[in-house]
């Protein structure tokens, strides 16, 4: 099927422009268990609830890092290098980037040809420190403080 309800929706509505969502990704201290001993770490945490990317309409995804001293790791996985954030199941319906060269965004240019939920892992690292902080948003990953 090439086109979705929700995209016949937004059509016949008269949107043909690209859905565009701004996602913060932020960093937080963190207690792990290591060895036995109460280790203090970083997680990465994104959006709100479990951060699922759901869309039924072409979607640009924009992740931004707003813990200072951290950027979007390259890292490898699945015989692939990604660009802080790796995505699956693979399709070819998407591309991903980095955003600037500082690496403090990553740019996720969904064409939703194909209707399903991705999964996806975010990687940071500390420029001072080196450290790395992960999530995957769909464990337990909410950062939404409620109403101000």
């Amino acid at each position: 099927m090439t086109d979705h309800r929700g995209q016949i929706l937004f059509k016949s509505a008269g949107f043909t422009g690209v859905d565009i969502r701004h996602i913060a990704v932020r960093v937080y201290p963190y207690s792990e268990i290591k060895d036995g001993k109460l280790v203090e770490a970083h997680r990465v945490y994104i959006g709100s609830k479990k951060g699922d990317i759901r869309a039924s309409t072409p979607t640009d995804y924009i992740f931004v890092c707003a813990s200072k001293d951290w950027v979007f790791h390259e890292f490898e996985l699945a015989n692939e290098k990604w660009p802080g954030l790796a995505l699956f199941p693979k399709s070819g319906d998407y591309s991903l980037k980095f955003g600037d060269a500082q690496q403090k965004s990553v740019l996720l240019h969904d064409n939703c040809k194909v209707f399903y939920t991705h999964r996806y892992q975010i990687i940071l690292r500390n420029t001072k420190t080196g450290e790395l902080a992960s999530c995957d948003p769909d464990a337990g990953s909410d950062d939404d403080e409620g109403e101000v």
